[in-house]
């Protein structure tokens, strides 16, 4: 056992001599172990992990790329229907006639709540790059139906995104009451929609993406990204103070406030370093480039604000709503717009033709 003992000391003491000594200690310890080796019979090689990996992955099915949801999908039951510039095809082509009810422009619908999936990118039929922010329904129902006789205002609130009930906050909790009673589950989110009164919607009713038309314009309500405590430069994009010339600590400083004897007070509003973002804007009149019916995603044109995994609402567009058709009213019925994408009529005038200044 000395004898054995002494390759393991040689091998420590290697990290401190160098890789020569690893080198001997390794040929003095074979040599050692060489009579039992013979004893033993021959060696025992262990499995090639490496090639065992290899032959693993060729044998595992690819899976599709793009976005996978937890479900799993039949994808037996999808529509056999070729692509065409709008999408796969059957998009209703006249919402006037199978509506419930007589849809104008000035009526108000129902919005919904979804989950930014984050930004992609599409080219339309003229070759242009469109970006593109993809918004996961997920689980968007409506949870409680007001009436203005009852409650002073003729809206839904909508709720979206599952939760556990024991996985709740205690100031959450007291708010369990109107989901219970409805036998509805609860949920992470839910914000409150005015609607016109024949544009109301049963409870527990399914908010889903073909409640929206490709090519209309929307509104997306959401809170921007906090970057925490700014200075002016960043948050209010002001120019600073002179790199050199006698400055000292005032590079990035803002300067005067502008408070003086008169009016010896600094106004209401004045521009100065304080929390930048974590704040609910809306973005406006953004266009609902295409849909996806399979997994309830809503794809729009250009930025929105949050970040991936927050909850944002989407309405129609408040300014852009008279340039938009026939919307479906108060929604789109089960099984009138068939599974698949639909995408936006593409434009017939040529985009290179059009002179850019």
């Amino acid at each position: 056992w000395r004898t054995m003992a002494m390759p393991l000391r040689l091998v420590l003491q290697a990290g401190v001599r160098g890789v020569a000594s690893a080198s001997r200690a390794t040929r003095h310890a074979s040599a050692c172990l060489a009579p039992l080796t013979a004893l033993a019979g021959p060696a025992v090689h262990p499995p090639n992990h490496r090639r065992f990996a290899a032959s693993a992955a060729q044998a595992a099915p690819t899976p599709a790329p793009g976005w996978h949801p937890e479900t799993s999908v039949k994808h037996e039951a999808e529509p056999d229907a070729g692509w065409t510039p709008t999408g796969t095809g059957g998009y209703p082509a006249d919402w006037a006639a199978i509506n419930e009810a007589e849809w104008a422009p000035g009526k108000m619908r129902c919005g919904a709540i979804g989950v930014k999936l984050g930004m992609t990118m599409t080219w339309d039929a003229w070759g242009e790059r469109i970006p593109l922010t993809a918004i996961h329904l997920e689980d968007c129902q409506v949870v409680e139906a007001r009436t203005k006789e009852k409650h002073g205002v003729d809206g839904l609130v909508v709720g979206c995104k599952n939760r556990r009930r024991n996985n709740v906050l205690r100031q959450v909790k007291a708010a369990q009451k109107q989901f219970v009673s409805r036998k509805l589950p609860l949920k992470h989110a839910y914000r409150q929609f005015k609607v016109s009164p024949d544009g109301m919607l049963p409870e527990g009713h399914f908010v889903t993406a073909d409640h929206f038309v490709p090519g209309q314009y929307v509104d997306v309500i959401g809170k921007t990204i906090g970057k925490g405590f700014a200075g002016v430069m960043k948050r209010h994009n002001m120019k600073g103070g002179n790199a050199s010339h006698g400055a000292t600590k005032m590079h990035r400083k803002m300067g005067a406030t502008g408070g003086g004897q008169d009016p010896g007070r600094i106004w209401p509003g004045k521009r100065m370093a304080g929390r930048m973002g974590n704040q609910t804007i809306i973005t406006h009149s953004l266009q609902l480039h295409k849909i996806d019916t399979r997994w309830n995603i809503l794809y729009v044109k250009g930025a929105v604000p949050g970040a991936p995994g927050t909850t944002i609402a989407v309405t129609d567009a408040r300014r852009k709503n008279r340039f938009v058709g026939v919307l479906p009213y108060p929604t789109a019925a089960s099984g009138q717009v068939p599974a698949g994408i639909h995408v936006v009529t593409p434009t017939d005038r040529d985009p290179g033709t059009v002179i850019r200044k």
